[in-house]
């Protein structure tokens, strides 16, 4: 093994554990992802259908782009529309893209973590992914991100 491959190994190593740690965090953080992740679901029609979803607030702007094709949860086997969307705070400005699996991931789970494993000929790995737990809330919120 190289130098370089060492690195690698380690780097690796170290944010696998990061991320085990982060995983099994507190209880009263996975309650928090849980709560957000509904208040964003209810926004969502796919995540609501067959009730039509609440109205967001006058700041927030959600694009969604429901694709035809499920996804399954790596976690419990459920199926979830493949697409996602973007929501974006008119005030500030910030805006985060995010799948329909990572909303799922936050109520279901409470997580912010997941594993999206579908095979396209964008994406043909499966990919671990993280949502910003931190800019999700100020967006929803309508709250000016920390200097």
């Amino acid at each position: 093994m190289n130098r370089r491959q060492f690195n690698q190994a380690l780097v690796g190593d170290l944010l696998g554990g990061c991320l085990s740690l982060r995983r099994g965090a507190l209880a009263d953080e996975d309650s928090d992802v849980k709560q957000l992740g509904r208040e964003l679901q209810s926004y969502l029609s796919v995540m609501t259908y067959p009730e039509d979803p609440t109205t967001p607030p006058t700041y927030l702007l959600i694009q969604e782009s429901a694709l035809r094709g499920l996804v399954r949860c790596t976690e419990c086997g459920e199926s979830v529309n493949m697409g996602g969307f973007v929501v974006k705070s008119r005030n500030t400005g910030e805006t985060l893209e995010m799948d329909y699996l990572g909303v799922h991931a936050m109520v279901e789970h409470g997580t912010s973590q997941y594993h999206y494993d579908v095979s396209t000929e964008d994406l043909e790995e499966p990919q671990d992914k993280m949502i910003g737990v931190q800019m999700l809330r100020r967006i929803l919120h309508d709250e000016k991100p920390g200097l």
